[in-house]
């Protein structure tokens, strides 16, 4: 099984009765969201190492997006199992 086939099987359990053209949103929004997130945290570590204000979100700005503290994806990934957020 190709793993084009494994994520489609998957990505198709996952949305269960929701509609397709509604589930795309979540599908597509994810994988933004998640690499948003560690763009961040590779910013994040450089700012810190380079001795820079990582709170300053100009520090960010330049060459990556400033992104607040709750869409971060360890929180998610923390409760991901929390039966509210299925």
């Amino acid at each position: 099984m190709t793993i084009e086939k494994i994520l489609f099987a998957a990505a198709d359990k996952m949305r269960g009765a929701m509609d397709a053209g509604e589930y795309k949103h979540i599908a597509l929004g994810l994988p933004f969201l998640r690499y948003v997130s560690e763009a961040f945290a590779r910013r994040h570590d450089l700012i810190v190492a380079d001795g820079g204000e990582p709170e300053d979100r100009d520090e960010y700005l330049a060459d990556t997006f400033f992104v607040p503290p709750l869409p971060v994806s360890p929180p998610l990934r923390r409760n991901r199992r929390t039966p509210a957020l299925a």
